[in-house]
């Protein structure tokens, strides 16, 4: 591979994972340059020029393509006093 690949993740996210895991693959593809931007809002891919974009969340209707590479759970955590206050 060679080239510029224009990824866009959130920044979280790109600091937990996409970063260490791009050190090792830059390294077997010398020729690529990854240019990353990182930001935890919804972003325009084709006017942004992005490649892949990363996001946590469903893909509303779209005409891009979609693939699932990891499963996340929610969690909702709060103190014992907001928890009986939000049951009502």
């Amino acid at each position: 591979m060679r080239g510029v690949l224009r990824v866009n993740a959130p920044v979280t996210f790109a600091q937990q994972y996409l970063a260490p895991a791009l050190a090792g693959f830059l390294q077997e593809h010398a020729e690529l340059e990854v240019q990353l931007a990182t930001e935890d809002h919804r972003v325009d891919v084709v006017a942004g020029g992005f490649d892949v974009v990363i996001r946590i969340g469903r893909l509303a209707a779209s005409s891009l393509v979609a693939r699932r590479f990891a499963a996340d759970r929610l969690v909702v955590c709060g103190a014992p006093e907001w928890a009986r206050w939000s049951r009502g």
